[in-house]
């Protein structure tokens, strides 16, 4: 759920240090990823990702369901490309919106182009003018990154298109900036009072951080050739990254349901923990975005990373004509 990763064996020690010098890392970083990440990095497994476990806060949700009551009749499969290109119907074939308007899409047949708007209200009240800007700006690069891409429908190939827009209505998405050098992982979720949740359950937005002060202190461990020196940039990646995957979170959970949204389709458990059926990172090819992976390097993989061809299918598919 999230997609903080600590980058490669470099940072191991020092990051081991930094854990052992801070008293209130179990209050940072909270049970889940305590019991998980942190501890796989102090037993000499630094690759393991930061990961939520939807705001739950324990581990309790690897074995348990997630909370009732969600309203949301997510699609049994993928859908076929002729429902993807018609959108999602109700069941006397009229036009299904999602929960809220959050989701347009702009089919072009003619030029086979696609365009789907994902509407966001980011919550910024905890950051200045210059890095709400700053971090608004890296949130709308990451989605359009991470998300637009090709897709087959019917035999023919779809430029897809895919725009974050702010608007009151939108998903609702907190942005902070984590000033500690101990990481915090983000979240795909609000709680139980944001909005919408009563519509299904609490398990809608995301709560993003911006983590430079930890980038600043592991900088000294890449070789002075990096460009992973400059800590700002990596920070950057880190966050458009992090962005992309949290707020695909609500998309996969409204077309597919709770279970391959939060089981990061079917590599993780349902809380985030690795499973025996958890993939190593592949060494060529795409990478899935919404995926988890052993091994995992924000920096090395951001080139082949993308939401892959079946999870934007199901994005346009869910999105209102």
């Amino acid at each position: 759920m999230a997609v903080f990763c600590i980058p490669g064996h470099v940072c191991a020690e020092r990051y081991r240090e930094l854990f052992e010098s801070n008293s209130d890392v179990y209050n940072d970083i909270g049970t889940h990823n305590l019991l998980h990440s942190v501890a796989g990095s102090l037993r000499g497994r630094p690759d393991l990702w930061f990961h939520d476990a939807a705001g739950a806060g324990t581990d309790a949700w690897n074995n348990s369901s997630p909370p009732a009551g969600a309203g949301v009749s997510p699609q049994s499969g993928n859908p076929t490309d002729s429902q993807v290109l018609a959108g999602r119907k109700d069941a006397n074939g009229k036009p299904n919106p999602a929960p809220w308007p959050w989701f347009k899409a702009e089919i072009k047949s003619g030029s086979k182009q696609i365009n789907v708007s994902i509407f966001v209200n980011f919550d910024t009240r905890m950051l200045s003018g210059d890095e709400a800007f700053h971090l608004k700006t890296l949130a709308k690069d990451g989605v359009a990154q991470f998300w637009s891409r090709s897709v087959n429908l019917n035999g023919d190939s779809y430029g897809v298109t895919v725009r974050l827009y702010e608007a009151s209505t939108g998903m609702p998405i907190m942005l902070l900036v984590n000033e500690k050098q101990v990481p915090v992982a983000s979240v795909n979720a609000l709680g139980a009072d944001s909005a919408g949740a009563a519509v299904i359950g609490w398990f809608v937005g995301a709560k993003i951080y911006y983590q430079e002060e930890y980038f600043k202190y592991i900088a000294p461990n890449y070789p002075p050739q990096s460009q992973y020196r400059n800590y700002t940039l990596a920070a950057d990646l880190n966050f458009k990254r992090t962005a992309a995957h949290e707020i695909g979170h609500p998309i996969l959970t409204i077309a597919k349901g709770v279970d391959y949204s939060w089981g990061h389709e079917g590599t993780s458990t349902k809380g985030g923990g690795f499973t025996n059926n958890t993939p190593y990172f592949p060494q060529t090819g795409e990478v899935s975005l919404m995926k988890y992976f052993q091994g995992d390097d924000v920096f090395k993989a951001d080139l082949r990373v993308k939401a892959s061809e079946d999870d934007v299918k199901s994005l346009i598919y869910i999105s209102p004509r």
